[in-house]
């Protein structure tokens, strides 16, 4: 792989000190920019909120300061307990991914109360899981939860990565598994991210293991055919990056493995030209999609380039 790695993890910092930057004495995120970097309105999205938190922590290679702290603190905001279980709750709703990236969120964060929070948290995102079906969203009417008609292809995938990510790999493969038999996730980066972690644990498992990669192959495979669906995005590429990478990891042969390096290789190259290298611009740093800066393309892109460069380093 050609791409220097000293310029990736610059790029990689520099995306990290953007999403700081944007992190308002309120707590909350400055969420989106226009392109000449005046702010744009529009509604927050605390799911993208807690996943900024869990990239910036992910990638970060200094101490928290004071500002990511205050981020946490209102995301903590959010959470109500019913029993035993807490939700991330906005706007009267809960939402399995919103619980899977708080969840995440407080796995990289290094407080008294993470291990407190975690569990409450995973309870909660157990109650979306029903033995023949899984619910994407709640609606909160005076302490009743309502299911919702509301569906979302990569729930399954970010709370499988947040299970396996607090210790729960067999509560992960539960939600992998009909996945698996159905195909219903074609190109989710959360579910190759969730498998890329689980292969270490089963890859000795003869049934187990092979499930394992023959899924992390057919997403794989859909992904390098269908790149057509994300040319032109960058969040989609960087996405597309971040499921990859662990696809890469999972690969068993070499013709796989270049196969998969060539695709990783043309798409980091592709995703950098989108992000801002004016020094004297507010959205330095940043990555850019359909003519405007917002929060998650950033968490995205440093996510996607900094595992790019691990496997680099590998």
């Amino acid at each position: 792989m050609g791409i220097n790695k000293e310029n990736i993890l610059k790029r990689v910092e520099l995306g990290h000190t953007y999403l700081i930057n944007q992190i308002q004495a309120n707590g909350k995120f400055i969420y989106q920019r226009n392109m000449d970097g005046t702010i744009k309105k529009g509604k927050y999205n605390m799911l993208r909120h807690a996943g900024c938190l869990w990239a910036i922590n992910t990638v970060g290679n200094r101490p928290i300061e004071n500002n990511i702290d205050g981020a946490f603190t209102y995301l903590n905001s959010k959470f109500k307990r019913f029993s035993e279980f807490l939700f991330l709750v906005d706007k009267g709703h809960t939402k399995l991914g919103g619980n899977a990236l708080a969840i995440l969120a407080h796995t990289q964060h290094c407080i008294t109360e993470s291990p407190y929070l975690i569990e409450g948290l995973v309870g909660g995102l157990k109650t979306f899981v029903y033995p023949d079906k899984l619910i994407s969203k709640f609606e909160i009417i005076q302490d009743t939860f309502l299911e919702t008609p509301f569906k979302s292809e990569y729930y399954p995938g970010e709370a499988a990565l947040a299970l396996v990510e607090c210790g729960e790999p067999g509560a992960a493969l539960d939600l992998i598994h009909p996945l698996y038999k159905q195909y219903e996730c074609t190109h989710d980066h959360w579910v190759l991210q969730a498998l890329g972690k689980l292969h270490p644990i089963y890859k000795g498992t003869r049934i187990i293991g092979k499930i394992i990669e023959d899924f992390t192959y057919k997403i794989a495979g859909t992904i390098m055919r269908e790149e057509h669906l994300y040319a032109g995005r960058s969040c989609a590429i960087a996405c597309r990056i971040e499921g990859m990478v662990p696809a890469y990891s999972v690969a068993s042969n070499n013709t796989l493995k270049s196969q998969y390096a060539e695709f990783l290789t043309h798409w980091v190259d592709h995703l950098l030209a989108y992000q801002d290298m004016n020094t004297e611009s507010v959205t330095y740093g940043a990555f850019w999609q359909d003519n405007k800066y917002r929060i998650d393309y950033t968490q995205h892109a440093i996510c996607a380039l900094h595992s790019y460069a691990k496997l680099l380093k590998s």
